[in-house]
């Protein structure tokens, strides 16, 4: 297994796991993630009306694809099927926040829970840089070899990327002047 196939498998394992956690923890965070699923779907398919149901069954579905990915990606023959299938969920994600943000909606980032800072193109690029990684990890040839202590980093850097890849709108917030100034 090349190094670059086990991080992005890595990397995205871990993205997707920190991202259902985050909005499946309690009761409150999952209700805040259905209340901006709303928002994204009205951004996306504003003629699309779905009631309380249809919104919680819309809301369920993302986390249980979201949690098929992060088994997906670990099991050996399925890893690719994990990889592809994460890289179109990100692909909606990121057209559905650029058509919330073309369209003025100002819904909260729940990606990874709850979260005071709204959508902004950060949103749009940090999946961008996730959907190139499992693009990457989907076209770069997977050889046998490697030695221990090389998969060993790759997994620890593929791990304490995808957790600075969770807090990057904490992190982004450290260095600018405020939630309003990311979009």
């Amino acid at each position: 297994m090349t190094y670059l196939s086990l991080g992005s498998r890595c990397f995205v394992a871990v993205v997707f796991a920190l991202a259902v956690l985050g909005k499946a923890r309690n009761r409150r965070e999952l209700e805040e993630f259905v209340r901006a699923t709303r928002s994204l779907i009205a951004a996306a398919a504003p003629r699309l009306r779905l009631g309380r149901r249809g919104l919680w069954a819309a809301a369920l579905g993302v986390l249980a694809v979201e949690a098929a990915v992060c088994v997906l990606v670990l099991l050996p023959s399925w890893w690719p099927l994990g990889l592809a299938l994460s890289a179109v969920l990100l692909a909606v994600f990121g057209a559905a926040t650029t058509l919330a943000l073309h369209r003025g909606v100002r819904a909260l980032c729940h990606c990874f829970g709850g979260s005071a800072v709204p959508l902004s193109r950060w949103h749009v690029v940090r999946d961008a840089v996730i959907l190139t990684v499992a693009v990457a990890g989907i076209v770069v040839p997977d050889r046998p070899g490697g030695e221990a202590a090389g998969f060993a980093v790759t997994v620890a850097v593929a791990a304490v990327a995808a957790m600075v890849t969770s807090r990057l709108d904490d992190i982004l917030e450290l260095f600018t002047s405020g939630a309003d100034s990311l979009s």
